[in-house]
C-alpha cells in the first residue's frame, strides 16, 4: 500500500538530505519503506469555515512524512511537507486508507 523507493516523491529525499538523515523512503539498509496513510475519523469544525479532517503518510515506523489540514467546504487544503508532528498522536482516533486521497489532495 502506498509509494514505495522509486516511487517515492524526490522532495523526501530533498527533506531528509536537509535534516541529515538517511533518504526518505527508504532504510538505511536500502530497503523501501511501505508508506502508510490516515486520517481523522470524525472531522473536527473550523467556524466560518466547515469541518475539516487530518492527513498523515507515514513511514512503516509510523514516523509522519507529510501531513496535510483539509477543508472540503472551504476548498481549503493546507500542506505540511515538514511537520512538527513526528509521531502518530492518538491513532485511536485514526482511521488507515489507500492513500489516493492524500495523494490527490497534495496534487492540488
Amino acid at each position: 500500500m502506498g509509494a514505495r523507493g522509486a516511487d517515492a516523491p524526490r522532495e523526501w529525499n530533498d527533506i531528509a538530505a536537509a535534516r541529515g538523515e538517511e533518504a526518505a523512503g527508504l532504510r538505511p539498509e536500502g530497503e523501501p519503506f511501505d508508506m502508510k496513510y490516515f486520517r481523522t475519523k470524525a472531522p473536527q469544525i473550523v467556524p466560518g469555515k466547515g469541518y475539516a479532517t487530518m492527513h498523515y503518510e507515514c513511514d512503516d515506523a509510523l514516523t509522519v512524512v507529510r501531513m496535510i489540514n483539509h477543508i472540503p467546504e472551504a476548498s481549503e487544503v493546507t500542506k505540511y511537507p515538514n511537520p512538527i508532528v513526528k509521531r502518530l498522536i492518538q491513532p485511536d482516533k485514526l482511521e488507515e486508507t489507500d492513500g489516493k486521497e492524500f495523494l490527490g489532495l497534495w496534487e492540488k
